[in-house]
């Protein structure tokens, strides 16, 4: 059976309270897990971001029409997120919540660097991708713009004038 209780917990900064979380305490086979209002915020800001990116992923293979260049780009930073909050955020949770009697297996900490690594390098390549994709469109109208104008000296009247 499972006890919750509530707590109001206040947090202060310089003196004066900002605001209360609430939490609520699970007391399962002996370990304690405490859910903060950061931790339920943050869940379900993860799990939305989840479910929207695999929505979109689904929409990006099934639909051959939304294969335009720059959405390629958006289907690699989709992918990104999406193995980033599968795969990161779970094993973050398992760091959080799981309460090992010594120290955590070793290949849990070395698949949490690796995934935090791997991952962070995976969506900053794929918003330098979609962000060069994007300086670059800007730029050749921009070289267009410019090298089509005429230059007003280089105009043979000027110099006759």
């Amino acid at each position: 059976m499972e006890n919750f209780t509530w707590k109001v917990l206040a947090v202060n900064c310089s003196n004066s309270t900002i605001f209360a979380l609430a939490n609520f305490s699970s007391s399962l086979s002996g370990t304690t897990i405490v859910w903060t209002t950061a931790y339920i915020i943050n869940f379900v800001i993860k799990l939305s971001a989840l479910l929207i990116n695999a929505t979109l992923l689904i929409l990006f293979l099934k639909c051959k029409s939304t294969r335009t260049p720059f959405n390629v780009y958006l289907f690699n930073l989709s992918f990104a997120n999406t193995a980033h909050v599968f795969f990161y955020y779970s094993l973050t949770l398992i760091n959080d919540f799981v309460h090992f009697r010594g120290p955590p297996p070793h290949a849990l900490c070395i698949a949490f660097r690796s995934s935090n690594q791997l991952f962070s390098v995976g969506i900053t390549n794929s918003h330098f991708l979609s962000s060069l994709s994007t300086v670059s469109g800007q730029l050749s109208v921009l070289f267009r713009t410019v090298i089509t104008t005429k230059d007003p000296r280089s105009d043979d009247r000027f110099y006759y004038a």
